[in-house]
């Protein structure tokens, strides 16, 4: 048996300011030990190196290393010699810190992650309701300015009918459908809640006929937009002396006689003489000029300069005939060397009369 005070061997001797105390005085000279308080004892037994009862890693049980050598606890060996290694402390958190940083992050998320799921809400709803749904379907077309077509003849060429969607509708598609019509000249599409289009059509408006082995309508501006049709039911003067395959090849070269006949006509209403004479044809000859001849049969020869100042003598003279009774045949207003001459053939036996001056064709 060993002594109560006595060190085992191999075991470990407390340190203090990094040197080893020596080993307890044994024998006669040995002090008796004090008796411990109950518990303290213990408490003794698990304290470190240092005094202190043990925390964190440092309350580990002291496991032998293999090779049967022992140190002591909080040292390692490290070669030959014995190095220690100080007491690490856990530290403990303050209690609920990271409930209350998870509280933090919640607190700053969560109205984000809210109005995201709303936005997400109101937008699943309103594709249901605006898209896939009624609420934006086409009801109605409706056309404005339309005098010489129908609605329907409109609807049958348009991209859009009734029933589609309103929001998907491309009103520049929509025009260029309806220029496709030959009486439709201009075309405004505009969309409209609740879910309709308006549409407003400038249709054309035919002033004359053009004999282009066909007759055609010719519109103020001298296009020719439509082949002429008995539904159509046009009385309208008649432009001849332009062959077709003229216009088609060189369209460039007769477009102004095309363009002078229609300003003729307007002269001629200017004059106020489409009471009195209405034209029902004009003839054109590029070396010529015009002839016109009116609605009951009689021609008038203008030539190619001085309209205003020929049509002015002729506003004079046909009243002037009237008030003798004699009807005439053929007017000529185209004498080249006296452009103040008028010549009048009358109809039956009449024969011809010769005027000298713009003031006696006025007697």
């Amino acid at each position: 048996m060993r002594n109560r005070g006595q060190t085992p061997a191999g075991a470990c001797t407390p340190s203090f300011g990094g040197r080893r105390q020596a080993p307890p005085v044994h024998g006669k000279n040995a002090a008796a030990p004090r008796p411990l308080p109950r518990g303290h004892g213990r408490k003794l037994a698990e304290a470190g190196p240092s005094g202190m009862l043990p925390s964190g890693d440092s309350a580990r049980k002291h496991v032998p290393r293999p090779g049967g050598s022992e140190t002591c606890p909080g040292a390692r060996i490290r070669g030959q010699g014995v190095v220690r290694r100080a007491n690490r402390r856990r530290v403990d958190r303050v209690p609920g810190e990271r409930r209350r940083k998870l509280a933090r992050i919640l607190r700053l998320c969560l109205p984000t992650v809210v109005a995201l799921a709303l936005l997400g809400g109101l937008g699943t709803v309103g594709y249901r309701r605006a898209v896939a749904g009624d609420l934006f379907r086409v009801k109605e077309i409706r056309f404005h300015g339309l005098s010489r077509t129908r609605p329907e003849d409109l609807l049958a060429i348009l991209p859009v009918q009734r029933g589609d969607h309103l929001l998907l509708v491309d009103p520049e598609a929509v025009e260029a459908a309806l220029l496709r019509d030959p009486w439709v000249a201009r075309a405004e599409v505009r969309r409209r809640l609740p879910p309709a289009l308006d549409v407003d059509v400038t249709e054309r408006r035919a002033v004359a006929l053009v004999d282009l082995s066909g007759l055609y309508l010719v519109d103020a501006r001298g296009e020719v937009f439509k082949r002429a049709a008995p539904g159509d039911g046009l009385d309208l003067p008649v432009v001849t002396g332009i062959e077709r395959d003229t216009w088609i090849e060189r369209r460039g070269e007769v477009e102004p006689l095309l363009s002078g006949a229609l300003a003729l006509m307007s002269a001629w209403a200017e004059a106020r003489l489409d009471g009195r004479a209405p034209i029902s044809e004009i003839h054109v000859d590029p070396d010529l000029g015009a002839t016109v001849t009116t609605g009951d049969g009689a021609e008038v020869r203008l030539g190619q300069r001085d309209l205003e100042e020929k049509l002015s003598r002729l506003s004079r003279l046909l009243p002037a005939l009237d008030a003798e009774g004699r009807k005439p045949e053929v007017i000529h207003l185209d004498n080249r060397r006296h452009p103040d001459w008028v010549a009048v053939r009358f109809a039956g036996s009449g024969g011809t009369g010769l005027i000298g001056s713009a003031a006696k064709a006025g007697r």
